[in-house]
């Protein structure tokens, strides 16, 4: 079965909810399936039809990845901050292995 823009766009919704509960193993999971969707869409053939999608697409996945990366960033600040080291060296090593 081919992908849709709307199936695309529902696994953005999931990863978002999960970086945004902080369910890292979640996000991952999102992330594999939505890399998977979406070279499936890319494979089809009315992929190529649908250029102001794949721009809103685009323009949703690139405000999702800065927020993974402000994230990592608050992560890797609370680590050298020392003031909860387990759980920021947790969400660091998780939020990098997303990006």
């Amino acid at each position: 079965m081919i992908a849709s823009l709307g199936s695309i766009n529902a696994r953005l919704d999931a990863l978002e909810a999960a970086l945004h509960d902080e369910n890292l193993v979640e996000a991952g999971r999102q992330l594999d399936a939505l890399d998977a969707a979406q070279r499936n869409y890319l494979a089809g053939p009315s992929a190529l039809f649908d250029v102001p999608g794949l721009a809103s697409l685009q323009a949703r996945q690139q405000r999702i990845m800065l927020f993974m990366m402000r994230q990592r960033e608050g992560a890797s600040r609370s680590g050298r901050d020392h003031r909860h080291p387990p759980r920021a060296a947790q969400a660091r090593l998780c939020a990098e292995s997303l990006s």
